[in-house]
């Protein structure tokens, strides 16, 4: 398997496993992000919708651990609440990766 097609399928694994919720959403997105180079991948609606949410997740830390409590809490809080607000449009792009690619 040349470099191309394993990042594709690797972008169709993490697709997958996001949307059987067996990968952190934050964490899936930004893996998916940093294999799109070596995938050759030409953006479409799906990866538009992933490379969006992934630039304005930006600023939270994948783990909150050694943060000062009530920062914590605040930065969860809004991490949760975009999630919930963009769930059902990352889990349609996700559908429409593992779709496309034709992986799994």
């Amino acid at each position: 398997m040349d470099s191309m097609t394993a990042a594709r399928w690797q972008i169709c694994e993490l697709a997958n496993q996001m949307l059987a919720n067996e990968v952190d959403l934050l964490r899936g997105v930004r893996a998916i992000v940093s294999l799109l180079p070596a995938s050759g991948w030409v953006s479409d609606e799906a990866i538009a919708v992933v490379v969006g949410i992934e630039s304005e997740t930006d600023h939270f830390p994948e783990s909150l651990e050694g943060w000062e409590p009530r920062a914590a809490l605040r930065l969860s809080a809004e991490r949760d609440l975009y999630f919930a607000s963009q769930r059902d449009v990352l889990l349609h792009a996700c559908g429409e990766i593992v779709s496309k690619m034709g992986f799994l």
